[in-house]
């Protein structure tokens, strides 16, 4: 049996939890990078890691190191009674994908730990993590 190149067989699939498309703003924080929060977009979430599109407003900021602690609020489409609704999460980083010129960069993250926040103040809790 022969499978096409840039797809997977079924049987090949090494994921423990399934993949859910959705492209939520997110914000991060990163304990190795004094220039703070960096901005960035979920390419695909599931319920132990992310994929995240490396953005950010002055060009690419520098990329973590795979092993890399990281602390990321997504913010969550739903408002609650007293504002924006976030999706916190810890974790590690365990892949890192350069694109090729003018293409997007991508860090995916190991998730150790998840909770819904009203207030986003990365820089606290990053401190936490080192």
């Amino acid at each position: 049996m022969s499978v096409a190149a840039g797809t997977e067989h079924p049987s090949l699939e090494r994921r423990k939890h399934p993949r859910v498309v959705v492209h939520l703003p997110c914000r991060l924080a990163l304990p190795w990078n004094a220039l703070g929060p960096c901005v960035g977009v979920t390419e695909n979430v599931s319920r132990n890691g992310l994929l995240i599109r490396w953005e950010g407003a002055e060009g690419i900021p520098q990329l973590p190191d795979i092993g890399a602690t990281l602390v990321m609020a997504l913010e969550w489409p739903v408002r609650g009674p007293s504002g924006q609704i976030f999706l916190w999460c810890w974790g590690r980083v365990v892949r890192v994908s350069l694109g090729a010129a003018g293409d997007a960069r991508h860090v995916a993250m190991k998730v150790g730990r998840m909770s819904f926040r009203n207030a986003v103040s990365l820089s606290a809790e990053a401190a936490h993590v080192c």
